[in-house]
């Protein structure tokens, strides 16, 4: 009985903690699947940048749950035709960030690099990937130079082993896609 208790109290906690049901949540799962991306790693991605505060706005200037600078937004707004957005409206936001993070994921071979520059800056990882003390391949990072961008990627990726055990325990959101048939 004491292990169920336990089991459920864990359980809710992160259900809470790292809610997968909330105004945005369908948000996610459609633009998530639009960009071909892990809905977990958007989930951790946005409770990271602004813990689910649509009206984030950081001192650097960035905007939006998905804490988007003006001009990668813009930038890729272009990329996927987009001629108007406002980056305090979560689905234009979303939209974006995730077309972002499909752009670095296109652009960088794995997770972990295209974490680092989501929060880095896609100039910033190109140079550290031309550096070997930082990365041994040249595609890959071994090494993150930044102590807030390391601990940025660890964690998202620990956000994201969250979310899926959310999901696992859970289910999906109840808000699941609309799907046109």
């Amino acid at each position: 009985m004491l292990a169920l208790v336990v089991f459920t109290a864990g359980a809710l906690f992160f259900f809470f903690i790292f809610p997968r049901e909330s105004p945005v949540a369908e948000m996610v799962c459609l633009e998530s699947e639009r960009f071909s991306l892990d809905e977990d790693l958007v989930f951790a991605v946005i409770k990271c940048e602004s813990g689910f505060n649509t009206g984030a706005r950081s001192s650097a200037g960035a905007c939006g749950i998905m804490q988007l600078m003006p001009e990668t937004a813009a930038f890729i707004a272009a990329k996927v035709g987009i001629s108007e957005y406002d980056l305090f409206s979560p689905s234009d936001n979303i939209t974006l960030g995730c077309a972002y993070l499909r752009y670095l994921s296109d652009r960088f071979c794995d997770e972990k690099t295209v974490i680092a520059a989501y929060n880095a800056g896609e100039g910033r990882i190109t140079e550290w990937l031309k550096t070997e003390r930082f990365s041994s391949d040249g595609s890959t990072l071994d090494n993150i130079p930044i102590r807030e961008t390391e601990l940025y990627v660890r964690r998202v990726l620990r956000y994201k082993r969250y979310y899926s055990l959310t999901r696992k325990l859970f289910g999906k959101n109840r808000l699941q896609p609309k799907r046109a048939d």
